[in-house]
């Protein structure tokens, strides 16, 4: 079956806000430079952004509901700490601008919204990759069946069962499932094996996982049709999305932090919160995460926190609601 354009958002939640909770989380920062390399041999076209406030998540999402077509594959990778809410019904990832643990369905990014927003994206098929604890609750919401439709396929990706941890082992760049999915990209390419299938890559996944140490079981859901061609040898890399716009040039060393909104001559797009943000002297984006070696294991949700990479600027605090007491 042919395939327009393949398109990614990686996002991943490394460094948190000082003060609110929530410990940094390195690995998740390695994650996303690993399959920002990866993925464009495999024919997509790749956005990546590491620390994202939530309102620049919800605007990249709307962008790619009207870029990506019937035809094409769009694939949403998120990575952090995240949250299971009291009924077991929602998962919450904190963000940039998570301010209080205690608070978080105010300040993080729910699944649920996730799943509406890849709902609105009318691609062929549409594949959320989630690497944080807890995550195979997306296989259980009502929201991940209703994010296809009839044109469409649909497949959940979770690193661990709805009630589970998922982990980042110190010593080691990645975490056990990021890790596991960018091992099995290779697998594919020594094999000579093109193009692959979205169950081809989901077995192999589960194989790897079951290959490595540690108590971490995988959740996956596939609506649709499973033979479809996720991934297809590229020659050259497929190029980076059309509407990237870096800010304030950065300075050497650093990475550039990409728009959600279209910037020219200073100005900023209609409707865009998070140009006021960009328009500032210090918006840069972060610099390379760090893993610092450590005895114990650690989880997504409670990492031993390495060295913080760089940060941007804070976000502005809360106007509707007071500072929760300690």
């Amino acid at each position: 079956m042919e395939i327009g354009r393949r398109y990614a958002r990686l996002y991943g939640m490394s460094s948190y806000q000082d003060g609110c909770g929530i410990e940094d989380l390195p690995a998740a920062g390695t994650n996303v430079e690993a399959l920002k390399d990866a993925l464009p041999h495999w024919g997509f076209v790749v956005e990546s952004t590491k620390n994202p406030v939530q309102s620049q998540i919800e605007q990249d999402l709307q962008i790619s509901a009207g870029k990506v077509t019937g035809d094409d594959v769009f694939l949403l990778y998120l990575a952090g700490h995240a949250f299971l809410d009291e009924d077991h019904e929602d998962i919450y990832f904190a963000t940039r601008s998570t301010y209080y643990k205690r608070d978080y369905e105010q300040y993080c990014y729910s699944l649920a919204a996730a799943l509406r927003a890849l709902g609105k994206i009318g691609a062929k098929l549409k594949v959320l990759v989630l690497d944080s604890c807890f995550s195979g609750a997306a296989t259980y919401l009502p929201g991940a069946l209703s994010a296809g439709s009839a044109r469409s396929s649909v497949a959940i990706l979770a690193s661990s069962m709805r009630t589970r941890p998922s982990f980042a082992v110190p010593g080691e760049p990645l975490s056990r499932y990021t890790g596991a999915l960018v091992d099995c990209l290779g697998t594919f390419v020594r094999s000579a094996t093109d193009p692959v299938s979205l169950s081809m890559l989901a077995e192999a996944l589960l194989r790897e996982m079951r290959d490595r140490e540690g108590d971490q079981t995988p959740e996956h859901l596939i609506r649709g049709d499973g033979a479809l061609p996720l991934l297809k040898r590229s020659t050259p890399p497929a190029p980076p999305w059309a509407h990237n716009v870096k800010a304030a040039p950065a300075e050497a060393g650093r990475s550039r932090l990409t728009a959600p909104a279209v910037l020219t001559g200073g100005g900023r797009k209609a409707g865009s919160s998070y140009s006021s943000f960009l328009r500032s002297s210090a918006a840069r984006g972060p610099g390379g995460a760090q893993v610092v070696p450590n005895a114990e294991r650690s989880s997504m949700l409670d990492a031993t926190p390495g060295a913080a990479p760089e940060r941007g600027p804070e976000p502005p605090p809360p106007t509707t609601r007071q500072r929760p007491r300690s």
